[in-house]
């Protein structure tokens, strides 16, 4: 049984829980190329838990930063960026502990919580914003999420060299007032 998680911006001293946080598992040797490299079948969770662990927090705006603790230390971590003062919210990364995931996205979905309440108190009374997310395109637990919260998948793509494979956009307009 886990302890209860605590949700709070990340400070400096969470720099060394983010620098052991771990949201992948060693990849399984899918096939041997001529170099004996092993072929990652999710890359982008490596590079999510890659960013996680050099982030310099406390970050500055227009970034911001979430923890979710447990007596383990982090247990997942939201990063978002507010761009336009704050009509466009680009949502950077939801990781989940290795060890929490697999759970139907109950942590995935509370982290996106935290998230939403926090960019909410930032949106002025009245007006539309946007959230926006780049998901490769097998990422399934991150579409999932993503579909969830109501976030509809945009026509835009894009590549990234690190992480082979199509990245698309997906959007989530939020009208106040």
């Amino acid at each position: 049984m886990t302890s209860a998680v605590t949700w709070r911006a990340a400070v400096y001293a969470d720099r060394p829980l983010l620098a052991g946080f771990c949201c992948t598992r060693t990849p399984p040797l899918v096939r041997k190329t001529k170099r004996k490299e092993r072929i990652d079948p999710r890359p982008w969770e490596r590079v999510v838990q890659s960013f996680a662990r050099q982030l310099q927090v406390p970050v500055k705006p227009p970034a911001h930063c979430i923890l979710g603790l447990d007596d383990q230390g982090v247990v997942a971590f939201v990063h978002f960026s507010m761009h336009d003062a704050p009509e466009f919210i680009h949502l950077d990364a939801i990781a989940v502990r290795a060890d929490h995931r697999g759970r139907g996205g109950l942590l995935a979905d509370r982290a996106f919580d935290e998230f939403f309440n926090l960019a909410l108190g930032f949106l002025p009374e009245h007006g539309t914003t946007s959230i926006d997310a780049w998901i490769h395109e097998r990422n399934e637990p991150s579409r999932s999420l993503a579909k969830r919260r109501g976030f509809a998948q945009g026509f835009d793509t894009m590549t990234n060299p690190r992480v082979p494979g199509l990245h698309h956009q997906w959007v989530l307009d939020i009208t106040v007032g």
